[in-house]
């Protein structure tokens, strides 16, 4: 696996975890901060190639990327269905543009936790891509893929939602050409790593965020550490706690947070904020 060893691999969690949160908190230049996420990522993952594909302007290009090379790059910059006059298709029925291959997948949540590739938070993780297209039909896959990652020669991918509020704002993508570098644990803690950062560059004045429809329905935050559901800034309880209070809905959407309990263990700094406003 591309992770640490399990001894250290808790402790190399954390340690990135509060590394990216702290360079979030205090960044003043989007694309040098997210670079450095990256490099953190990269260090604790050992991928070859990791990048992220942020919005603009209706599609998702690469934002930042680091071991992909620049043909790659060029290549797979932009997600949007094209017609024969260039222009760009649009979802039918729907007032967004259409997104093509497995990162267009991600984007717009057009996954399936049934399938083993998918994951329950959104992702998708693949650690032998020449096994999975030829075992797995476009229909199991979603949509029709490029495949072009694999053409490159990368077995292992991982495609992690960026999320805030319910709305994917981009992905994290993770290369390598060595097969079985992750499990679900990992996709797990790169899934909280995407809402961390979902949660920083929404109110980056860098970032242009897609013009999301409202949701009518319910939109419950869990904290990504303790698995509480949040009921206001300062007020958490238990998920089980939280669903006996709501009323019958038709559908119900999740978000990740950290619950003011678990957020000392990003950035120490809070807790004497915390006590200076319990105190007050």
């Amino acid at each position: 696996m591309g992770f640490l060893c399990d001894d250290n691999n808790a402790l190399g969690e954390t340690k990135t975890t509060r590394m990216i949160y702290l360079e979030l908190k205090n960044s003043c230049n989007l694309e040098h901060s997210l670079s450095l996420v990256l490099k953190y990522l990269q260090q604790l993952t050992t991928i070859e190639a990791i990048s992220i594909r942020l919005h603009e302007d209706g599609d998702f290009p690469y934002f930042v990327y680091n071991g992909f090379t620049k043909e790659f790059i060029q290549h797979e910059m932009y997600l949007c269905v094209k017609d024969f006059s260039g222009k760009r298709v649009k979802e039918h029925d729907k007032n967004q543009l259409l997104l093509e291959c497995m990162c267009g997948n991600v984007i717009r949540g057009r996954t399936n936790p049934e399938f083993p590739f998918f994951s329950k938070g959104g992702s998708f993780w693949a650690n032998h891509t020449t096994e999975l297209l030829a075992n797995t039909t476009e229909a199991d896959r979603q949509a029709s893929t490029r495949n072009y990652c694999n053409r490159c020669g990368f077995e292992s991918v991982a495609l992690i939602p960026i999320r805030n509020e319910g709305n994917t704002l981009g992905l994290i993508q993770l290369n390598d050409h060595r097969i079985g570098m992750f499990d679900l644990d990992q996709i797990e803690f790169l899934e909280m790593i995407g809402d961390i950062i979902g949660s920083k560059i929404i109110r980056d004045k860098e970032f242009h965020p897609p013009n999301f429809k409202e949701f009518n329905d319910l939109i419950v935050t869990v904290c990504s550490f303790c698995r509480s559901a949040k009921v206001s800034d300062m007020e958490w309880v238990s998920i089980e706690k939280f669903f006996t209070t709501v009323e019958k809905i038709d559908k119900i959407y999740f978000s990740h947070g950290v619950c003011p309990n678990c957020l000392p263990l990003l950035d120490p700094e809070y807790q004497g904020s915390m006590e200076k406003k319990n105190h007050k």
